[in-house]
């Protein structure tokens, strides 16, 4: 957010390559109700959702509910793991 041209990830300096933004639609404990209506009006665009935070369990109930609600692929992320976007 402060425009830096690099940012530390895992502790190693990194060249910022993308457009960083804030989302403020939510607040960081936002229960998964709240999740699910966010992602409506923009569902039917998703090919897949990452998530990328919390807790295993949470996250895991959260894909299911993701998959059963809208039918889109969910990928809970582990540390390490990374992802071709084309």
């Amino acid at each position: 957010m402060e425009k830096q041209s690099e940012v530390p990830i895992f502790g190693e300096p990194m060249r910022l390559r993308a457009e960083v933004c804030s989302l403020n639609e939510l607040s960081g404990h936002a229960d998964q109700k709240e999740l699910i209506e966010w992602i409506r009006p923009i569902a039917k665009g998703l090919k897949k959702v990452f998530l990328v935070h919390g807790e295993e369990s949470q996250g895991a109930a959260l894909a299911q509910v993701i998959q059963k609600t809208y039918g889109i692929e969910t990928v809970q992320a582990s540390r390490g793991d990374s992802v071709v976007l084309q």
